[in-house]
C-alpha cells in the first residue's frame, strides 16, 4: 500500500501527464488561440514535475515516469562519401574555416567567443538566433585519435544534452573516406516533433557544405598550400573566402588600409584577390556617394597595381572584383542582347551605359599597370550574390518573412545572380587554373527574372508573395540607385567558364535559396 503522502503525489503527477498528452493532441482553434500561454504552462509544468520527482528518490518507477514524461534521448547518424582521405576531412572539420563553413545559414549561427578550430580539450561559446535550437551553448571538444575523430559535448545550452561524434572513417580506396556524424541530445519530450527535424535539416546541410568545399579541393590533390593576400576580407565575400581558403589548408593574409589607402602586400604572396570598395547599396546615391564608390574601387586599385609593379616578387595573379553592370542597364521589360549573342551578352560584349556601366569600366582599367608588369590578371563580373549572411539576400528577406514582400516594379527585368559558394569555387579556380586571365562573367547559367526571384524567395520561406513595390516608389525613395540596381537588368551568361568547363554548385535560383534556408529532399 502507497503512502497517502506518496499517493497525493502520484495522483498530481498522473494528472499532469494526462494533462500534457491532452494538450498533444488534434489541434483545434480554441488550442490555437491558446498556444503562446500553453509553452509558458508547459515549462512550469516541467519545474513542477521535477520538483515532486526528486522527493521521491529511490523509487524505480519515479525514474522511469521523469524520462517519459520529461525527457527523450534520440540517436541520429548520418553518413557521406568524400572524395578525400580521412587526414584531408578531419584537417578540413577540424580546422577554423572548417567550423564556420558549416554554421547553418538559416540559424544566424556564429562563434561568440573561444577557439573556432578543433583541438584537444578546447571550448567554444556559439549562439544561434533561430528555430528550435536559438539561444547559446558551450561545448567542449574532445579528440578521438584512433580513427581520425573528435566529440562535441555540450556543457550549458538549451538542450538538457548534446553529444556530437564526428568520425572520418577509410573509404574504397587511399583518396576517399566516409565522414560520419552521430548526435545524441535530451531535451523535453514534447520538443521532439521539432527538434529532429532540425538535427537532420542541420547534417544534411553540413554533409553538402563539405562535399561541395572538399571536392573543390580535391580538384587538384597535389597543389601545394598556397599564401593568398585579401583586400577586404572583413567585407561580406571577403570574410567567407577566407574561411574558405583557411579551410582548404592555404594562407590566408588580410590586406589593411590606412584611411582611404590600402596597404602595400607583402613579398611572396601566391596570389592576391582584390575586394575592397565601398557598398553600392548601402546609402543613396548623392554625388558625395558616387565620389565615394569611385575613389574606393578605381583609385584604390590604381594605387594598388603601381604598388604590385613595383615589387621585387608580387604575386603571380591578381584577382580583382568587377560588376555585371560594366554591361550598362538593359530595358526594363525586356532583356538586353547584343549580335552573335542570342541567349545575352557573354565578356566579348562591349560596355554599356550608366553610372554602374561607367564605374565597371573605369576599375577593370585600373588595373592596367599590373597587367604591363607581368602579373595575370582576372577580372570577376559578379552578378547579384545569394547568401543569408549578407548582400541583397540579407536587405530583402526581412519584408518577405513578414509577408510583405513582392516584385519590384514590373517584375520582368533580368537578375543576374550567383550563389556565394561558386563566388568561392571561381576565385579558387582562377588561382590555381594559370589560363584564367581577363573577364569572366561571375553569373549563374539558370539566369531569372525579378518575378521569379520573388517568387522562390516567398516559397522558401513560406510566405505569399502578393505585395509588388511600384516603379515610381523606388525611383522616389532610392534615385538613380533604385533605377540601376533593381528596376534594369541584363540577361548575361557565363559563357567563358563554361568554356572551361567550371561545374557549378547551384544552377538555378530555387535550388541555392532551398539551400540557403535548409529546404532539403531528404
Amino acid at each position: 500500500m502507497q503512502a497517502p503522502a506518496e499517493r497525493s503525489v502520484t495522483t498530481e503527477l498522473t494528472a499532469l501527464l494526462v494533462s500534457h498528452c491532452c494538450t498533444a493532441g488534434a489541434a483545434t482553434p480554441a488550442k490555437q488561440a491558446r498556444s503562446t500561454n500553453r509553452a509558458g504552462c508547459r515549462l512550469g509544468m516541467q519545474e513542477h514535475c521535477c520538483r515532486k520527482l526528486a522527493a521521491l528518490q529511490g523509487k524505480g518507477w519515479a525514474q522511469l515516469l521523469h524520462i517519459c514524461l520529461n525527457c527523450r534521448m534520440p540517436f541520429d547518424v548520418f553518413s557521406s562519401p568524400m572524395p578525400v582521405s580521412p587526414s584531408v576531412a578531419a584537417r578540413w572539420h577540424m580546422s577554423a574555416g572548417g567550423q564556420i563553413r558549416l554554421l547553418s545559414p538559416w540559424s544566424d549561427s556564429k562563434f561568440v567567443s573561444g577557439s573556432c578550430s578543433v583541438t584537444p580539450g578546447s571550448s567554444t561559446l556559439q549562439a544561434t538566433g533561430r528555430g528550435p535550437l536559438r539561444g547559446t551553448r558551450l561545448l567542449h571538444r574532445e579528440l578521438v585519435r584512433e580513427c581520425y575523430g573528435f566529440t562535441e559535448r555540450q556543457i550549458t545550452g538549451r538542450l538538457s544534452s548534446w553529444v556530437h561524434s564526428h568520425r572520418f572513417l577509410k573509404g574504397t580506396d587511399a583518396q576517399s573516406c566516409v565522414v560520419e556524424d552521430r548526435v545524441q541530445w535530451t531535451a523535453p519530450r514534447w520538443t521532439e516533433s521539432r527538434i529532429r527535424p532540425e538535427v537532420a535539416r542541420l547534417l544534411h546541410f553540413r554533409h553538402r557544405r563539405a562535399l561541395r568545399d572538399l571536392s573543390r579541393e580535391a580538384e587538384c590533390p597535389s597543389l601545394r598550400r598556397l599564401t593568398v593576400g585579401i583586400t577586404g576580407a572583413r567585407g561580406f565575400v571577403g570574410s567567407t573566402l577566407s574561411a574558405f581558403l583557411s579551410a582548404a589548408g592555404h594562407q590566408v593574409v588580410p590586406i589593411g588600409r590606412t584611411g582611404s589607402e590600402i596597404d602595400a602586400p607583402p613579398e611572396g604572396l601566391d596570389a592576391l584577390v582584390h575586394l575592397a570598395g565601398a557598398g553600392l547599396a548601402n546609402r543613396r546615391w548623392s554625388s558625395s556617394r558616387k565620389k565615394l564608390l569611385f575613389s574606393s574601387r578605381v583609385d584604390v586599385t590604381k594605387a594598388l597595381c603601381s604598388t604590385l609593379a613595383r615589387m621585387q616578387a608580387p604575386p603571380p595573379v591578381l584577382i580583382c572584383a568587377s560588376g555585371i553592370g560594366y554591361y550598362g542597364s538593359g530595358a526594363q521589360e525586356s532583356p538586353q542582347t547584343y549580335p552573335g549573342s542570342n541567349l545575352g551578352v557573354d565578356e566579348s560584349a562591349r560596355a554599356g551605359s550608366g553610372f554602374l556601366a561607367e564605374l565597371a569600366l573605369a576599375w577593370e582599367g585600373a588595373a592596367e599597370e599590373a597587367r604591363a608588369a607581368g602579373l595575370r590578371v582576372v577580372h570577376l563580373r559578379l552578378g547579384m550574390i545569394v547568401a543569408r549572411s549578407g548582400g541583397a539576400l540579407g536587405a530583402m528577406e526581412p519584408a518577405f518573412r513578414i509577408g510583405v514582400g513582392g516584385r519590384i516594379g514590373s517584375g520582368r527585368q533580368w537578375v543576374p545572380w550567383i550563389h556565394m559558394d561558386d563566388v568561392l569555387g571561381i576565385v579558387h579556380r582562377a588561382i590555381i587554373d594559370h589560363t584564367f586571365t581577363g573577364p569572366y562573367n561571375a553569373v549563374a547559367p539558370g539566369q531569372c527574372t525579378q518575378y521569379m526571384f520573388a517568387r522562390d524567395l516567398a516559397r522558401s520561406l513560406n510566405r505569399p508573395s502578393l505585395l509588388p513595390l511600384p516603379a515610381w516608389m523606388v525611383r522616389t525613395a532610392l534615385g538613380q540607385m533604385g533605377d540601376e540596381l533593381l528596376l534594369r537588368g541584363v540577361q548575361a551568361v557565363p559563357a567563358r567558364l563554361q568554356d572551361c568547363a567550371y561545374r557549378y554548385a547551384f544552377s538555378d535560383i530555387e535550388s541555392a535559396l532551398r539551400f540557403e534556408y535548409g529546404l532539403f529532399d531528404h
